[in-house]
């Protein structure tokens, strides 16, 4: 769930630095060109990794449920 959220960010994050009003010196030129896309890219696929964990998840059961405790060890007499 926490890589679905990282990706979600890191998807906002390159989205928002490809408009062309946050970088206003041409000096960077090539980071506004790599990381917004760099950004996206990662963020799709921790996207779709998250979606695939979650799915995984409900397909086993395992989703939310309580691992079962084990019954306490008998205490050695005389304590």
């Amino acid at each position: 769930m926490v890589v679905l959220i990282v990706g979600l960010v890191f998807l906002v994050g390159g989205v928002v630095l490809v408009l062309p009003s946050i970088w206003g010196h041409f000096t960077w030129a090539v980071i506004k060109g790599s990381i917004p896309p760099i950004l996206i890219i990662c963020g799709l696929a921790a996207i779709a990794v998250g979606i695939s964990s979650v799915r995984d998840k409900m397909a086993a059961g395992t989703q939310d449920e309580p691992k079962p405790t084990p019954p306490d060890a008998p205490k050695p007499a005389g304590s």
